[in-house]
C-alpha cells in the first residue's frame, strides 16, 4: 500500500512539473505572438509623427497614407531598432552615392513618402513621391531608378516609385489593359 501511494505521488509531482513546464511554454508562445503583432506600420508611423501628413493626395493609390520629408530633417534616431524605417523614409536622402535625388526636390524642399496598406494594416508597400511635371526633364533619372508613374496631385503632379521593403524590389506597375 506504501508503495502504491510513493507512485502516486511520484506521478502527480510529474504531472506537476510537465504542468509547469506547459505553462512555460505558453507563456513563451503568447510572448511570440505579440512581438509578431507589432507592425512594421506602427514603427513607421511612431517615425512619422514628427512630419506632415498630406491627406487627400490622390485617389489613385487607395489604402495609403501620405507624408512630407522634409530634406532639412535633422535625423534623430530613437532606438536602433527603428533604423530600418529610417533606412526605408530617408531612402531618398541617403539612398546611393552616385544617385542624387536632391537635385529634383531642391526646388520644393522636401520629397513624399507613402505607406500603401494590406487588408490587416499592415505594410504592403513603400511609396516614394517627387514633384514634378509630367516630362522626361522633370522625371527623375528618366524613370530608371524606379519613378515610372506620374500622377496628378491638386494643380501639379508626382513621379512615384512603389518600393517592396521585404524583398528590396522597386515594383512596376502593370500596364493597364484597354
Amino acid at each position: 500500500m506504501k508503495v502504491e501511494e510513493e507512485k502516486k505521488e511520484k506521478r502527480e509531482e510529474e504531472d506537476t512539473i510537465y504542468d509547469e513546464a506547459a505553462q512555460v511554454e505558453l507563456l513563451r508562445s503568447e510572448e511570440l505572438k505579440t512581438k509578431k503583432q507589432q507592425k512594421h506600420a506602427n514603427y513607421f508611423e511612431e517615425i512619422l509623427r514628427d512630419f506632415e501628413e498630406v491627406e487627400g493626395i490622390t485617389e489613385e493609390y487607395q489604402s495609403c497614407r501620405w507624408w512630407k520629408v522634409k530634406l532639412d530633417y535633422d535625423i534623430k534616431l530613437k532606438e536602433n531598432k527603428y533604423y530600418p524605417y529610417y533606412c526605408a523614409i530617408y531612402h531618398i536622402k541617403m539612398a546611393y552615392p552616385y544617385i542624387n535625388y536632391l537635385k529634383y526636390c531642391k526646388n520644393t524642399g522636401y520629397y513624399y513618402f507613402g505607406i500603401k496598406y494590406d487588408k490587416d494594416g499592415e505594410v504592403k508597400y513603400l511609396l516614394y513621391g517627387i514633384e514634378g511635371d509630367n516630362d522626361v526633364k522633370s522625371q527623375p533619372y528618366s524613370g530608371m531608378t524606379g519613378f515610372i508613374k506620374w500622377i496628378k496631385i491638386k494643380d501639379k503632379g508626382m513621379w512615384v516609385m512603389t518600393y517592396n521593403p521585404y524583398n528590396g524590389c522597386i515594383m512596376i506597375p502593370k500596364p493597364k489593359d484597354k
